[in-house]
């Protein structure tokens, strides 16, 4: 935005927009303007805008998901387990731990299924090869990492042995 502020002052970019021909601009005159830009912007200007670009993202996460995982984290076992607050839980014990264990596949298989990394891999491979369909390699993976964090939060809640899930887990 400075950049494009930048050269909107200047002389050059002054005739540029007085004038009434810009609508109809060659490339020539485009490529020159974004010449002139990348001339006058120095390195660290990108720089800047990209560590500002990570703290705004960073807020982001703090202010929202980081806030929404706690409270859903502290919320879900409350649900199931006597607490001084509520000391009659929604579900039984058995129902809660299994409403757990579905949530988090649940919570694994959807953000994989989302990942964008993933969905560019996935169509590659499809492009690539004629035996890998994309949305078989999305499926796998998904129910893959959904089925590990399930795994792993039925480990603590029945306080599994890590050996036993690795060695017969197969």
């Amino acid at each position: 935005f400075l950049v494009a502020l930048k050269w909107m002052v200047s002389r050059r970019g002054r005739d540029y927009l007085d004038s009434d021909d810009h609508a109809s601009s060659t490339l020539a005159e485009d490529e020159t303007a974004v010449n002139f830009v990348r001339a006058t912007t120095p390195r660290s200007a990108g720089l800047f805008a990209g560590w500002l670009g990570l703290v705004v993202f960073y807020f982001g996460l703090e202010q929202g998901l980081i806030k929404l995982g706690a409270s859903t984290g502290e919320a879900l076992p409350l649900s199931f387990l006597p607490s001084p607050s509520s000391p009659s839980p929604l579900y039984s014990l058995g129902w809660g731990k299994v409403i757990a264990i579905a949530f988090s596949w649940i919570v694994g298989f959807a953000s994989t299924f989302a990942e964008p990394a993933l969905a560019a891999l996935a169509l590659k491979a499809e492009t690539m090869s004629s035996s890998f369909s994309r949305s078989s390699l999305l499926l796998s993976v998904s129910v893959g990492v959904g089925s590990g964090i399930a795994m792993g939060v039925a480990r603590l809640l029945f306080q599994l042995n890590l050996f036993y899930i690795l060695v017969f887990g197969k």
